[in-house]
């Protein structure tokens, strides 16, 4: 507000160079002047009036004509009136109170209470009038709606905690957080608390303590008390390692601090289980426990676990883990443990080694010791040096505990009586020193196995071969089994050998096959070893008399490579010990379904529209035309001979989805040839095991066939035959190689024999050629190469019996030693004899591996082998 004070002069001009002056209470005050209507208006303005300090008398002085004059006036200011009560208030609800309504004025004021539909009034010169709504709003005291709240519930360190406080009122209540302190109560920064919320973040073990949340209006407050206690993971103190000699006692001590009470355990490294804590027994490791409270509150809770020896021992070597856990945590340590002993022999596992004339046999010492033992060989009481009898090698080990020495005897005939005996091994360092006795044994033939027969069949013996009971110190790694008529010598028998069965040592099963029907048959089998072939086994058995064919095994893949016909291929292994005359085959169309596990095919329904065919007794295909692409067929075939039928072998295969035939796929036509009287109806040895299903087959064949009569079979293409085909056709790609190089890099045999010839001079009647010529002799001799390559598979398939025949050679050559290839009766030693071999050098380096009982020896000779004949041997 602004007050103007103005003086006027009505009698004429006031003179402005004289200047005009306000004096209030003797001050001054500057002013300011404006001429108006030929008028001298002095006015001065009082911005924002104090009613303290602005009231008073003000004199306005001039001079006019000549004279002084001057004008006073007095200034009265009044204040106006005001309301200090709150415009809103807040009486408590269900008690007496009183709505106040203070006021302030200059002047002395009436006041009058309306409500609602009030009557305002106008102002007036004298009096001003004010109304003042004063808004009435119910109260209530705070109180808590329950106790404070903690996000998470159970915090740990390094968490963010939300404290929660709820409270009503009215007004709305506001709210305080304070640490209590014993009596104190110790403000939380307002910072940290919004609505009734607390956030402390990235807490620690001081955080914990006692907390008190206040919540208050104007009416009143209320507040609750609240604990918050800071989990601590548990924290694992340094553990130190120990080290003690043995029988000494030894501890352990692992202490852990965290809150709540850490558990804490020890364990071995490798083992799964913990040591317990105080031992009812003998126990000789335990853990003591103890546990204590640290700090000034108690806060931190320390755990510590001694992990007690008793006494210490060589097997105490090793790491040990300590583990403390708690609610919110875990903690592991891992330290070791040393102990200092004298030398033993704990990890010797072996204390008998054989050997036998021409052996190199490792004997074999190991000790243990800390420090790592020396180890000294002697025998008989006199110490072991390098001599033409000995070596001596020292092994590596992992262990730096553990010391390995190598004794390798050689064994000589004139050495035989003296070398073998009990050997001493030595083991020293500064805590002692141990000895240890191995035996070395002279090995002997092995005795005579036990012969079994668990399958008799009209043209197959099956014997089950159990190992002899005593092998003579080395394990059997063969049988040599021989068989034919009784009255036989052993030269003319059939001769092959078997692996042991690697699934049952115990049980091998040998079949017999090929044999004639309602026959006797004499069969020898001897154990071979390292050290030779032991005595035979001999027993008597016949076969049966003739009967129907086993059933047929079917061999061709059950997805077909052409859409309109499928080739089936199928072995007959047993004809019943009578010609197969016929192979009767039906199949038709059908529907199928596929298990999802195993994805072999079932069919829906059994059709009742097979077509049948017929085909030789000497056929081992058939090809079925003008089928349907993509479509599942079911086929049946049965072998028959003069007896009658074999059970029916059933098979599924499906077509593909059409086109030309698949490169892969070999078409083999009908055979017709007449049946051959000397036909065999198996191809090679069949090995069975305790299940009769072992893939692993050691086949050996006989150097000679044993044709019986009625045991006769279709020329098959069985393995020997293929091994033949692959050899002719390895045969014509090299001869085809070597003409390409002598063409085209005048290189090669062809090229060789070409020059050779050439360098000749010409004999009587006989025209020399021009390299020219003979270059194109030899394109000639490619070309024609190539076309024998081409052949049909027709003429692969008739060439199958004499190639046949090569792979059994084959075969042959593969299975037998060098020294086997000339046709020599057995010899079989005597069971004391020992057999004579060459001398192998003993190698300087120290043996890679230990030998535990099967020393190599230094040349296995083979049995050699007389007229070998068709059987199968399962290992």
């Amino acid at each position: 507000m602004h007050y103007l004070l103005k003086m006027h002069n009505w009698n004429g001009m006031i003179s402005m160079a004289s200047g005009f002056q306000v004096t209030l209470k003797g001050m001054e005050k500057s002013t300011c002047s404006q001429v108006l209507k030929g008028e001298t208006t002095l006015i001065m303005a009082i911005p924002a009036p104090d009613i303290n300090n602005d009231n008073g008398r003000y004199t306005c002085k001039g001079v006019l004509q000549g004279n002084n004059v001057e004008a006073s006036i007095t200034l009265q200011l009044y204040k106006g009136i005001q309301l200090l009560s709150p415009t809103t208030q807040y009486p408590l609800l269900g008690h007496d109170e009183k709505i106040n309504c203070t006021t302030t004025a200059s002047l002395s004021t009436e006041i009058s209470w309306m409500f609602h539909n009030y009557q305002s009034q106008e102002e007036t010169v004298q009096w001003r009038y004010k109304n003042y709504p004063i808004k009435v709003i119910g109260s209530k005291v705070p109180v808590m709606t329950g106790p404070v709240t903690s996000l998470p519930p159970s915090p740990k360190a390094g968490d963010t905690v939300e404290l929660t406080c709820m409270a009503t009122g009215r007004p709305t209540p506001t709210y305080k957080f304070y640490k209590v302190e014993g009596s104190n109560d110790i403000p939380i920064t307002p910072e940290s608390v919004t609505n009734g919320k607390l956030i402390l973040k990235d807490i620690t073990q001081e955080t914990e303590g006692k907390y008190k949340c206040e919540a208050s209006n104007i009416k009143g407050s209320t507040s609750q008390e609240f604990p918050i206690d800071v989990m601590i993971p548990p924290k694992i103190d340094p553990i130190e390692t120990l080290s003690g000699t043995e029988e000494a006692r030894g501890q352990l001590s692992c202490s852990a601090v965290g809150d709540p009470q850490p558990s804490v355990t020890w364990k071995r490294e490798d083992q799964n289980y913990y040591y317990v804590e105080q031992p009812s027994g003998d126990d000789r490791i335990y853990v003591a426990i103890e546990r204590t409270q640290e700090g000034e509150k108690n806060e931190r809770k320390r755990t510590t676990a001694t992990l007690v020896f008793k006494t210490l021992q060589p097997d105490d070597m090793h790491n040990y883990i300590c583990e403390a856990s708690n609610t919110v945590g875990t903690d592991q340590a891992t330290t070791y443990v040393e102990v200092k002993y004298k030398p033993n022999f704990s990890s010797q596992q072996q204390s008998v080694f054989y050997g036998w004339v021409g052996s190199n046999t490792n004997l074999t010492c190991k000790a243990n010791g800390n420090p790592e033992p020396i180890i000294r060989w002697s025998f008989g009481n006199s110490p072991i040096d390098e001599t033409g009898n000995y070596i001596v090698r020292q092994g590596t080990s992992p262990l730096t505990t553990q010391a390995i020495s190598y004794l390798i005897p050689t064994v000589r005939l004139e050495n035989v009586d003296s070398i073998f005996g009990a050997y001493v091994c030595t083991a020293e360092n500064r805590h002692g020193q141990s000895e240890q006795e191995l035996q070395f044994v002279k090995a002997v033939l092995p005795g005579k196995p036990q012969l079994t027969v668990v399958d008799r069949k009209s043209t197959l013996l099956e014997i089950a071969i159990t190992p002899p009971g005593n092998d003579g110190g080395q394990p059997v790694k063969e049988y040599i089994v021989k068989y034919g008529p009784p009255t036989a010598s052993d030269p003319d028998l059939k001769t092959m050998r078997v692996d042991i069965n690697p699934a049952d040592r115990t049980n091998t099963k040998v079949q017999l096959r090929n044999l004639e029907a309602k026959t006797e048959y004499r069969i020898k089998v001897a154990a071979h070893t390292n050290v030779g072939i032991g005595l035979d086994a001999d027993i008597v058995d016949s076969t049966l008399e003739v009967s129907v064919p086993g059933r047929v095994d079917i061999t061709s893949d059950k997805n077909g490579l052409d859409g309109s016909r499928y080739t089936l291929t199928w072995v007959t292994t047993l004809t019943g010990g009578a010609d197969i005359t016929d192979y009767e085959i039906k199949y038709a169309k059908v529907e199928v379904t596929t298990d999802s596990n195993t994805g072999t095919w079932s069919v829906v329904r059994t059709p009742n529209d097979y077509k049948v065919v017929s085909v030789p007794g000497t056929s081992t295909s058939h090809v079925l035309e003008n089928l349907d692409k993509n479509s599942y067929y079911h086929v049946g075939i049965v072998a028959v001979n003069r007896i009658g039928k074999s059970e029916e072998s059933v098979f599924i295969f499906k077509t593909s989805l059409g086109g030309e035939s698949s490169a892969q796929e070999v078409e083999v036509e009908e055979d017709y040839e007449e049946e051959s009287p000397e036909s065999d109806e198996s191809e090679g040895p069949v090995i069975t095991g305790p299940e009769s299903d072992i893939e692993d087959v050691h086949e050996a064949k006989g150097e000679g066939k044993m044709p019986f009569r009625g045991d006769t079979g279709g020329p098959a293409i069985g393995t020997g035959g293929i091994v033949g085909i692959i050899v002719v056709l390895l045969l014509v790609l090299v001869v085809i190689v070597d003409v390409a190089f002598c063409v085209t890099k005048q290189c090669g045999l062809f090229w060789t024999i070409r020059q050779a010839v050439g360098s000749k001079e010409p004999g009587p009647g006989t025209s020399s050629k021009s390299p020219e010529e003979g270059d194109e002799a030899a394109a000639k001799l490619l070309g024609k190469e190539k076309e024998d390559s081409l052949r049909n598979e027709n003429e692969v398939a008739k060439e199958a019996e004499p190639a046949e025949e090569a792979g059994h050679d084959a075969e042959e050559k593969k299975e037998l030693e060098p020294e086997d290839k000339e046709e020599k009766p057995i010899e079989l030693p005597a069971e004391n004899a020992v057999p004579k071999k060459e001398k192998t050098p003993v190698e300087p380096e120290a043996p890679k591996l230990e030998q535990t009982g099967e020393a190599p020896p230094a040349v296995e000779t083979k049995p050699e082998s007389g007229d070998k004949g068709e059987a199968t041997a399962n290992a």
